[in-house]
């Protein structure tokens, strides 16, 4: 009976919706042209500012306004956009005992030349008691224990090295160190050095700061015992004031070097022309804490950067990252209207107005109705063949789905309960279908005392019903989801199996955990305290909004009373997920290509703006994290990631609920492909479905254009 009633439920709501959906729908077939492209959308974007926007809405629209320097293709290999090249080298510096060892080590490797290829090695140089090594490597693969250093130590005994080690130290410097002192950075780079010369088997080597808060420390010798003394030194009664958050050892200190030469040519839509300069200042505002970017986390591991003229740009890291090409394909913003300009003044003149470099640019955004782009006829790549493209937002996803079937959108994502129907009219719709780059879950949020225990997100793990979300609100197209990565992904870990559906098995859990219904009334309860909790999500999505009442449902049964609520997305995401004031809530992550999840699980992301929402800490994700992101070896990414989503979904910081099955539908015979090629010739094609792009089907959206003048375009 539960379910039935549960069914009706979207009907009675969708004939009050019917009368609404009127006017809205009515309203915007009126303004619709043909020649414009018309994207409806359940979402809004939070802001449009591609440096601090965290919504999928955002993100969609940034793709028409920004340039990054590196790009995808179709099939996710990396290419050149603002960067017209590229190239990809690694300085290392060997440490040896004396300056005699190091003309020695020297001497071997230039006796061994003919060796030099194989390693890609340029250039050696010794100083003092170092070796300097130059590496050329544009396939990005230079990184500890790879081909390259297992042919260096056939030359060169490593055994004759001083490790290094690089280490990520957090501090707060309103907290007291055991001496008194406030832990600001001077003071604790001070006594970091003094530290390190202390001990016997350690040398301090240098130190600098990552971001507010966070400081890199580099040491020779054994880098596991000025951890520990690290631990003792700053621990005080009450906690440690300085935290090492990861850490790496290395042969040789790795600082990977990459030069993008930028593209001439390419101007803001404001006319003023592209420089070094604001690739530049993009990377000092996305690590500016002021400005409180939630991708400043995956640039961390860049040591500098510098713009020697207005066409190159150098970053050089302080460790290697597997993945320090592909994060520069986050958008470039324009210095010359934000330098110097306070956060209030961006929220006021540009995140609602943004200057991009795009195939188009912005006009106007309307709240909660419309975002509204024209064509740039000055894109370096050649003017877009639409002149505008329209995203209309209407968050009801019930009334969204009535302005497209009435030719309200050109294409819009469909709700699952739409699929089969549109599948049935293969002559009106084209349909683009895939396995959904993300996954939806519950976030436990672990500031709450009620969800720090593991065994008690396990026992909540197996009381909720999964398949019977999948089967009534998504009718059957979605999958349980076995964690942290799509199962698609050529890194996921598929050996996985999700917990299955056990309400006896989460009583015992609680049980032991302490959870008794002590009192009678239904309810379990602990030290006094009932187990009860706010479960919220957003407004406007009524599968989240079903899936929080059969949630609310299978706890009841097992004496856990929820709490639901919804809130307008921006107030969702800004008063309760960013500032963490919530008990759990249900969300989504649509996740890039890249393995490198540092931003999402590392415990230095438990603070706004950080995208680590539910405070999850676990020491060996995190170290599993830093030894991803600086792993070249795509085999030992794939057992790493793999162990990785095996402890996360463990620990089931998330619940995590299920991989939907995505599908938009595109009205048949309306947009073609029209795009340029590297020759400066044009290829005309179908819309079709790509590896890349967020649902496939988009990737060259920009370049669609009405298929009635695909032959004029032609000829």
């Amino acid at each position: 009976m539960f379910i039935k009633r549960l069914l009706i439920l979207p009907l009675i709501l969708l004939a009050a919706w019917m009368v609404m959906a009127f006017f809205v729908v009515r309203k915007h077939n009126v303004a619709h042209k043909q020649e414009q492209l018309t994207i409806g959308s359940i979402g809004e974007p939070d802001t449009l500012n591609p440096i601090i926007s965290k919504s999928t809405a955002a993100s969609e629209v940034e793709a028409f306004l920004f340039n990054a320097l590196i790009g995808m293709d179709e099939n996710l290999n990396i290419e050149g956009d603002l960067a017209k090249e590229y190239e990809v080298e690694q300085t290392s510096i060997a440490f040896l005992g004396s300056a005699a060892d190091a003309l020695e080590a020297l001497e071997k490797l230039n006796s061994a030349k003919d060796q030099w290829p194989v390693m890609k090695l340029t250039s050696c140089t010794s100083e003092a008691n170092t070796l300097k090594l130059h590496f050329k490597d544009p396939d990005t693969r230079i990184a500890a224990g790879t081909a390259y250093e297992q042919q260096l130590f056939k030359i060169i005994d490593p055994k004759e090295l001083l490790p290094v080690t690089v280490i990520t130290l957090s501090h707060n410097s309103t907290d007291k160190l055991p001496d008194g002192q406030l832990a600001t950075a001077d003071v604790v780079k001070a006594q970091l050095s003094a530290l390190a010369n202390s001990l016997e088997d350690v040398r301090f080597y240098e130190t600098f700061p990552i971001a507010d808060s966070l400081l890199s420390v580099t040491v020779l010798g054994d880098g596991t015992s000025f951890r520990a003394a690290i631990a003792k030194a700053f621990t005080s009664e009450k906690d440690s004031a300085v935290k090492v958050l990861d850490h790496l050892d290395q042969a040789l200190l790795n600082e990977p070097v990459i030069t993008f030469k930028i593209r001439r040519g390419v101007r803001w839509h404001d006319g003023a022309p592209l420089t070094s300069a604001d690739v530049e200042f993009t990377y000092q505002s996305l690590i500016d804490p002021q400005y409180r970017s939630p991708r400043a986390g995956d640039f961390w591991l860049v040591k500098d950067v510098s713009a020697p003229d207005d066409y190159t740009f150098i970053v050089t890291y302080r460790i290697p990252y597997s993945e320090c090409v592909s994060s520069w394909g986050i958008p470039v913003i324009p210095k010359h209207i934000l330098s110097g300009k306070s956060p209030q003044w961006w929220a006021d003149n540009y995140n609602s107005h943004p200057i991009g470099t795009g195939p188009f640019r912005f006009v106007e955004w309307k709240r909660n109705e419309q975002v509204r782009l024209e064509a740039n006829s000055d894109y370096y790549e050649g003017p877009p063949n639409l002149p505008a493209i329209i995203f209309r937002a209407i968050p009801d996803s019930f009334v969204n789905s009535i302005a497209f079937d009435s030719k309200g959108f050109d294409t819009t994502q469909l709700m699952f309960h739409q699929i089969k129907r549109f599948k049935q009219e293969p002559k009106r719709f084209k349909l683009f279908q895939r396995w959904s780059q993300g996954y939806l879950y519950i976030g436990w949020n672990q500031k709450n005392p009620l969800f720090v225990d593991r065994q008690v997100r396990l026992a909540l793990a197996h009381a909720v019903n999964i398949d019977r979300i999948i089967k009534y609100v998504y009718y059957g197209y979605a999958r349980p989801s076995n964690g942290a990565f799509p199962a698609q992904m050529w890194y996921a870990n598929k050996d996985i199996k999700p917990y299955p559906y056990d309400p006896e098995n989460a009583k015992e859990l609680l049980t032991q955990a302490g959870w008794v219904d002590s009192d009678g009334d239904g309810w379990l309860d602990k030290d006094g305290r009932r187990f009860e909790f706010d479960l919220i999500t957003n407004h406007g999505n009524p599968m989240r909004a079903l899936i929080q009442v059969l949630v609310q449902d299978d706890l009841k049964k097992i004496g856990i009373k929820v709490n639901t609520a919804s809130y307008e997305w921006a107030v969702f995401i800004n008063n309760y997920v960013n500032t963490r004031q919530f008990d759990a809530m249900i969300l989504g992550w649509f996740t890039a290509y890249g393995y490198d999840q540092h931003s999402y699980w590392h415990s230095s992301q438990t603070e706004p703006p950080g995208f680590n929402f539910c405070s999850y800490v676990n020491p060996e994700v995190d170290n599993l994290l830093t030894t991803i992101r600086t792993t070249f070896d795509r085999d030992r990414i794939a057992k790493l990631c793999g162990r990785l989503q095996e402890i996360i979904y463990h620990d089931q910081p998330y619940l995590f609920l299920l991989q939907g099955y995505t599908a938009h539908a595109l009205y048949k015979n309306m947009y073609v492909v029209r795009r340029p090629l590297e020759d400066g010739s044009w290829l005309i094609e179908p819309v079709r479905n790509t590896k890349a792009g967020l649902d496939g089907y988009d990737f060259y959206m920009p370049w669609w254009a009405p298929a009635s003048l695909a032959p004029q375009m032609a000829q």
